[in-house]
């Protein structure tokens, strides 16, 4: 969780020195969920995540230097400069990537799942997402066709109060997004997104079960989003208390008083620090992509009409 705020807290820093350009979506406030569900998988699941993605790579064991690069859109980066903060993926680790449209990742995790259960394969598929994406219909569709084909997706939503500067309460009519689980014909579950530690418990407990083939599941962690939907987002929707509450890391600390003392703390926070500045230096050190480069792929050039 450290490397998460470390690398976060940075990256805030570069990007309004100028550093790289585009948005930037942080997950500050969030790093609970991320750590505690990918440190529940093993290295054969997938996971699938959102614009908000930098803690999920992390979490899953995605280095500082290459995502940073890829940030900075430097070839050095994971995909080598193309995808940048939005869309960075890392197949090594089986992390199919962000995703800009909302509501696109679900079927693509169910088609991942559909794979794995041909396969007959025990690895299974976590699909994060917010509070907008999950009145998408696409999720819908995901979820029911999950349900039908009994596919080993887990549907993790990061309820962060927010879908970009709608509050939950003028969107939604019920009081849990994880009771629509029971629509669907599967498990639905509620759990303090705030807490690595009951993240982690009800993660092993549901993925436990899933790789039994017991087929989806839903869970709604609750958050509070620190920053804004975007880097230099005005937040003048939003209740100014909220920000810097429930912080994961201090909720950790003061449960493990001896473990996590002060000296402890320092020493993480000094290696994740020192990682971040490694990281920095390699991304810097890149070069951005030639424009043949930015391009292939994109069309077929084989076919002519």
């Amino acid at each position: 969780m450290q490397r998460i705020r470390t690398f976060e807290e940075r990256v805030i820093k570069l990007f309004k020195a100028g550093e790289f350009s585009g948005f930037l979506h942080t997950g500050i406030g969030q790093e609970a969920v991320a750590v505690g569900v990918c440190s529940a998988l093993r290295p054969s699941d997938w996971i699938t995540a959102t614009h908000r993605s930098h803690g999920h790579l992390l979490a899953k064991g995605v280095p500082m230097s290459p995502l940073l690069a890829e940030i900075y859109g430097k070839t050095n980066g994971l995909c080598g400069g193309v995808a940048g903060h939005v869309h960075v993926a890392d197949l090594t680790r089986n992390v199919l990537g962000g995703n800009g449209v909302l509501g696109q990742n679900q079927p693509i995790a169910g088609g991942l799942g559909l794979g794995l259960k041909l396969r007959r394969s025990d690895a299974i598929v976590v699909s994060f997402f917010g509070d907008g994406t999950a009145n998408e219909g696409a999720v819908h569709e995901a979820m029911n066709l999950a349900a039908v084909w009994s596919l080993p997706v887990l549907f993790l939503c990061e309820r962060n109060e927010f879908a970009e500067l709608s509050p939950f309460s003028s969107q939604f009519r019920i009081a849990s997004i994880a009771d629509r689980a029971a629509a669907y014909g599967f498990p639905g579950h509620t759990v303090d997104g705030t807490d690595v530690e009951a993240v982690r418990a009800r993660i092993i407990d549901v993925v436990t079960r899933m790789r039994e083939g017991s087929g989806p599941a839903l869970i709604e962690a609750r958050v509070v989003r620190w920053h804004g939907h975007y880097e230099g987002d005005p937040q003048q929707y939003r209740d100014q208390d909220l920000k810097g509450s429930a912080d994961p890391l201090e909720i950790l600390t003061k449960r493990y008083p001896k473990d996590l003392d002060a000296a402890r703390r320092q020493t993480i926070a000094m290696e994740a620090a020192s990682e971040m500045e490694e990281a920095i230096q390699f991304a810097r050190s890149g070069r951005y992509p030639d424009a043949e480069v930015v391009f292939a792929g994109r069309y077929n050039e084989t076919d002519k009409l």
